[in-house]
Parts: structure tokens; sequence; C-alpha cells
């Protein structure tokens, strides 16, 4: 199948085109026929040039030929892209209650809740200057008292997060220590009831909704393209993209080198999958992270599959796997962080997650705290990263932080 359900999102077709009238798709009975509900403007401007063709339910594939060639006989301008929408999902990661029963299994000093805030070392202190980031997932717990009064709502829906992902990325980036400080060991009667401090602590972040409404861990395309486009209008240092798939759009990188060239440091995570970095971490537009363990012996997992019942991965695994290789590294295995609040946890509102979508917020927090050091460092970004050797994590597997002094940019 040319464009295979796993990959695309078959309800709904992207055209980016020359500016010219809409009204003959709108009301082509072909395209009417096969289930075409709206169309929608995902550039917010009147010239039109990228839109969203949505219909009622998927295509089928023989659809979906029909479709398109209907939409290339009726525009007459220059097609930059015409293909379904590329699915998204929040990069892969473990739920809270999962990998809290594994962390049962072993000793709790293997993961204790504060081991990737406690791997800064002395280098957690922000300095003077002000730093703006901007992060795009399923919403946020804005009320969670670890994160109250530190995330500024955006975008075109309700912050509302039925995932509980973007709660969870908010607050390794931006959260105030909450809870008491957890207990020395650990066995299966004792559930998470602290949040640790995140990177940058009390610096407010900006974030907005783009989940799709009835899937819970998927991204809206329209909402996600909409959300990019105000960042190119009021553009912040950093963007933190914790999502993924596997299919590329020319639409999305156009937005994203846009955002390079204002200067935006675009975080993303390279995904969990051995054969490939994911997108858009895979677009040299952006600054794609792995994850990692806390253990240094042990490489890197960010391309397996993550299995929670087994906990060890295997080193020639990994090396079979000839996973590509990507610009930096953070931890990401066992993360603790927010969970949204409800009836069921509000006592304990905090859980481990696992995956490069909590590595990309630490190193969204940490290169926002290298921000706030140095002056003017927005400048020379797009050259800089243009330098950044890509990092292969089975030579360098001895490491697992951030390496702040390895990047030209972040040098006084």
């Amino acid at each position: 199948m040319r464009f295979p359900s796993s990959d695309y999102d078959l309800s709904r077709i992207l055209l980016w085109q020359e500016a010219h009238s809409l009204v003959p798709i709108e009301t082509d009975p072909g395209l009417r026929a096969l289930g075409l509900v709206r169309l929608t403007d995902l550039q917010a401007e009147s010239r039109r040039e990228k839109i969203s063709i949505d219909f009622g339910q998927a295509l089928s594939a023989r659809e979906m030929e029909t479709a398109l060639r209907r939409i290339r006989e009726i525009v007459r301008g220059t097609i930059r892209e015409l293909a379904p929408a590329p699915r998204r999902f929040f990069a892969a990661c473990t739920p809270s209650t999962c990998a809290a029963q594994s962390l049962a299994q072993r000793a709790w000093a293997a993961y204790p809740p504060t081991w990737h805030i406690d791997a800064l070392g002395d280098d957690r202190k922000p300095g003077p200057n002000s730093v703006t980031i901007a992060v795009l997932d399923s919403g946020a717990d804005f009320a969670h008292p670890s994160l109250s009064g530190l995330i500024l709502a955006s975008g075109h829906q309700p912050l509302t997060d039925h995932a509980g992902h973007g709660t969870h990325i908010a607050s390794t980036i931006c959260a105030r220590p909450w809870g008491p400080p957890p207990p020395p060991t650990y066995d299966a009667s004792h559930q998470l009831n602290f949040v640790p401090p995140g990177v940058l602590t009390d610096r407010p972040i900006s974030l907005a909704n783009i989940s799709q409404p009835g899937r819970t861990f998927e991204v809206d395309w329209n909402l996600y393209m909409l959300a990019l486009h105000e960042q190119k209008s009021n553009p912040t240092d950093i963007l933190n993209l914790s999502i993924g798939g596997p299919a590329s759009s020319p639409m999305e990188q156009d937005n994203l080198r846009a955002l390079l060239g204002k200067n935006v440091l675009i975080t993303a995570a390279a995904g969990n999958d051995a054969r490939r970095v994911f997108y858009p971490a895979a677009y040299p537009e952006c600054l794609s992270v792995a994850a990692s363990t806390r253990d240094t012996a042990n490489v890197p997992f960010a391309y397996l599959p993550w299995d929670r019942n087994n906990d060890t991965l295997n080193s020639f695994e990994r090396q079979a796997a000839g996973r590509p290789p990507v610009d930096v590294y953070a931890p990401g295995r066992n993360i603790a962080g927010a969970e949204p609040v409800t009836a069921l946890n509000a006592i304990r509102p905090a859980g481990f997650r696992s995956g490069t979508s909590m590595a990309t917020a630490f190193a969204t927090g940490a290169f926002g705290l290298r921000y706030s050091r140095l002056p003017n460092i927005s400048n020379r970004l797009e050259d800089a990263l243009v330098r950044i050797p890509k990092l292969d994590i089975l030579k360098n597997g001895g490491h697992h932080l951030v390496d702040l002094a390895a990047f030209e940019f972040f040098k006084a």
C-alpha cells in the first residue's frame, strides 16, 4: 500500500500549493461523494497556501488514489505537497502505573526519583537572562501543585490532558518540587508521592494542546500546523516536540525551517524504534534527542522498543539494530514527574515514564539553563546547528548526559 494507515491519517489530505480559489475543491461532486467535510486553512492567511482537506472517515487505498488524482486535476497552480497527513504520536512512553510496577521489581536505589536531576550536578543554577520555551503536546494539568503558575496556555483548545504525557513533559522542564521526599528504600506498597524539580525549576513555559480528539496519544495535524504557525508569529527561544512518526511532510519541514530561521532551537524526540529516527527529529532543522539510562556501562536504549517486563537490554541486540546517529541524548529511563490529578491519585499525582519524550524534555531544560547564562546566544544558532556532529551513541554509550560544552554555540 502506498500510504499505510499505520503511517498516515487516511481521513485527511494535505495540499500545499500556490494560491488560487478553493471553490472547485469544496464543491467537487466526486470529492463530496468520498465524504469531504471541510477545508482547513493551516496557514491562517488569505493566500491559503497550506490546506487540510478533511473527510468524514478514513478512505480506502482506491478512494485515496481517486481523491488525490481528482485534486491534482482541479488544482492548476504549482503543487508542493499532495498526500495524506502523516501520523504523529506523542513519542512512545511507558504508562506511569506500569513503570512503577516494574520499578518495584528491583532496588529503589537503581533509579531514585531524582537521578536525572542529580546528574546535572552543580550545573543547575539558571543565569540572569530570560529564556522562553514552548511545548506542543497533549495538554497539561496546569492546576497540579508542582506546575501551578508555570504553564501559560496557548493554542486552540483547552489544556486538559487526557494522556498525561504533556503534564509529565512540562514537569520535567519546569516543575517545583512537591510532596514529601521519597524514602531511601522502595517496596511494592510504596507509591511515588514526590515530584522532582524540573530542570529550569520555576521558569514558566508556553504549552499548546495538539492532541487528537478521541485519540488520546495521537497528534491532531491541523492543531499541530496551526501551533507551528503561531510559533512563527511569536517565536520562543526553544520549542519542545516530544512527538514523532515514520512519515515526513514538506509542509511540516517548511514550518520548522522557518522557525529555525527565526533562531528557534527545536528539540525533537528521536523515537523508540530500532530501525530509524522518527520525524520531525529526522529533519536537519531539529535537534534529535535519544534517551539513555542511569547506568553508564549500558548503551542508551533510544532505538529499541522497551519491554517494561524485561528491563535488561542486550548490547549485542543494540549493535545488530544498526541505529542511525542522533544529535544528543539525555536521561530517559524511569523519569519521575507529575501526572494529571484525578480522584484516584489525588494524594500522589506523580509517576514514572520512559522514552525519548522524557529525554527531549530534559534536553530542553538543560539547553534553557545554558540560554539563561549566555547573552545573544540565539543569533549564532542556525550556523552552529550545521556544525553539530552527529553522535554515534553506540560508540559513545559511556556517557548519558547532555554535554553542553560539546556544542560550539554554547561556548562563551
